[in-house]
């Protein structure tokens, strides 16, 4: 092949490659709008393994073409016949395997793209693909590892796997496989946990002694992070009293959209009911607003001077995730006045 051909080779590379980094960016807020929903009954659907199908193909057409470029470009340097055509050689074959990698994740996209209209139930889903590699793992075992000699089983070896194993992408897709899988692992996490923002507001209301309340609210997307007790301490010289908050103590109320209907709100429902009522739906998580208040009355427990006033609290019950938080706050009594150093804090949990 010419110099000329090469470079033209290489400047629609080049083209195919800025083309694939400017759809990276529309594609990854595909994936987060589509990891923006959660089914409850079953947390992903295929719609999520799909999003994540196109992220796969495209990541996986990057790192093709930019290793094309790498071998490509020793083709312009000089050096023995001999190297030339070693090099030469590389970039012909990695030219190929770009080629075959678009034709690979077009297959693959229109797949799971199929699968979207076919199985409305991520469980049928997943139960068909369970049966489909019993049945090939059984029909490989017997004609390869076995050797029948039945025709019937030999003719639809040939005809399933044979032909998949004939495919000029076949070596390619076991690393798109592995690479959907690590990134299947990894994008639930990091995109469920961007709509996370728990956290707990504890407000002084404090017009006078007699009417001072302390008001928490909890919110998050869910209930999951709310602690499961308080524990309220008011420390001053003439005693401590220590209150205990449970959860019953609060009043929780729920704003969410169901697979893209108007808001609809849900008032004093406890933390357990709050995804009950839409199990076999789709909710909006950016529109899922869960807020628990509960408002304690501490008046009668203050006394002149120094008050001091410890919150502490704990979430996660396992070894791996446990935190305990401690909030102190100082009010100071003398006579009418009263004085705060800050009425309001949040922690973000």
């Amino acid at each position: 092949m010419g110099e000329g051909f090469r470079n033209n080779r290489l400047l629609i590379i080049f083209t195919l490659l800025g083309f694939l980094f400017i759809v990276f960016k529309y594609i990854l807020n595909i994936v987060k709008n589509i990891f923006g929903g959660i089914y409850v009954k079953y947390g992903v659907g295929i719609d999520h393994l799909f999003s994540v199908s196109l992220l796969t193909g495209l990541i996986f057409l990057i790192i093709v073409t930019l290793l094309y470029c790498y071998f490509e470009a020793y083709n312009f340097g000089q050096y023995s016949y001999l190297l030339k055509i070693k090099y030469a050689q590389r970039a012909d074959e990695w030219y190929k395997k770009v080629l075959d990698s678009i034709y690979m994740c077009t297959v693959f996209c229109f797949l799971f793209l199929a699968s979207i209209s076919i199985f409305k139930n991520i469980i049928v889903f997943m139960l068909f693909l369970a049966i489909l590699l019993l049945f090939i793992s059984m029909l490989y075992i017997k004609v390869v590892v076995i050797g029948t000699t039945n025709s019937l089983l030999i003719n639809i070896y040939t005809k399933t796997i044979g032909f998949y194993i004939n495919l000029p992408f076949a070596k390619l897709s076991k690393i798109w496989i592995i690479l959907y899988l690590f990134l299947l692992f990894i994008t639930v996490p990091i995109v469920m946990n961007s709509y996370l923002n728990a956290n707990l507001e504890v407000k002084y209301s404090i017009p006078n002694k007699q009417d001072a309340k302390l008001i928490f609210i909890f919110s998050d997307i869910s209930s999951d992070k709310m602690p499961n007790s308080l524990n309220l301490s008011i420390i001053n010289s003439k005693a401590t009293k220590t209150l205990v908050l449970k959860s019953m103590d609060f009043t929780s109320t729920g704003i969410q959209v169901v697979n893209g209907n108007e808001n609809e709100e849900i008032e004093k429902k406890s933390p357990e009911e709050f995804f009950e009522l839409f199990s076999d739906k789709k909710l909006i998580l950016k529109s899922l607003n869960y807020k628990a208040k509960s408002i304690t009355n501490i008046g009668s427990y203050l006394q002149e001077g120094d008050n001091e006033i410890v919150v502490s609290f704990s979430i996660g019950d396992s070894i791996i995730f446990h935190k305990e938080y401690t909030i102190v706050e100082n009010i100071q009594i003398q006579g009418s006045k009263i004085k705060i150093n800050q009425k309001r804090s949040i922690v973000k949990l």
